[in-house]
């Protein structure tokens, strides 16, 4: 369960990063629409994310680069955690043996 909570929260990571990416890179592009991730909880644990036009015009590069920040750290954490239920059950199965 928390390996699909936690690699749904990677999915949700990257797909941030990759809408800050293309705002970053498309900024002086004229007539580029900016998009956001929209994540929303999933019944039984984990999120759904997808990606939407963004509610605000014009550039915002510096809310662009604090996403970028913020999913990496997210996505960061999301590792961890898939780590330490893989060492935990590890553990359990090497005092079960």
């Amino acid at each position: 369960m928390i390996e699909a909570i936690a690699l749904t929260g990677i999915e949700a990571g990257q797909a941030r990063l990759a809408v800050a990416a293309n705002n970053i890179a498309n900024a002086a592009t004229p007539g580029f629409a900016r998009q956001s991730v929209i994540q929303s909880a999933q019944p039984g644990g984990g999120t759904l994310s997808r990606v939407t036009a963004a509610s605000e015009n014009g550039n915002s590069l510096l809310q662009d680069q604090v996403d970028q920040l913020s999913a990496s750290y997210a996505i960061q954490a999301n590792v961890l955690s898939l780590k330490i239920a893989h060492d935990t059950l590890g553990t359990l199965l090497d005092q079960r043996a």
